[in-house]
């Protein structure tokens, strides 16, 4: 398991991806992580995670979240 720390680019982890039934928003959700408060890191989601009310800084737990992979190249 990779370290997340400040600043860290993140996605959720498959297992999360899993239980919301696959869905694109979940699985496309990154984020850059702005703090670590115990086992819940607050992440800016940008446009690809907003809560209802328009929100893209959430909260989310530390072991919901993987270091985001880089694309592969062709």
């Amino acid at each position: 398991m990779s370290k997340i720390t400040l600043g860290t680019r993140v996605m959720f982890t498959s297992a999360v991806v899993r239980q919301a039934g696959h869905s694109a928003r979940t699985a496309n959700m990154r984020g850059d992580v702005l703090s670590i408060a115990g086992k819940v890191a607050t992440v800016d989601c940008g446009d690809t995670f907003t809560s209802e009310d328009g929100r893209t800084v959430r909260s989310i737990p530390l072991a919901n979240l993987a270091p985001a992979r880089l694309p592969v190249a062709d």
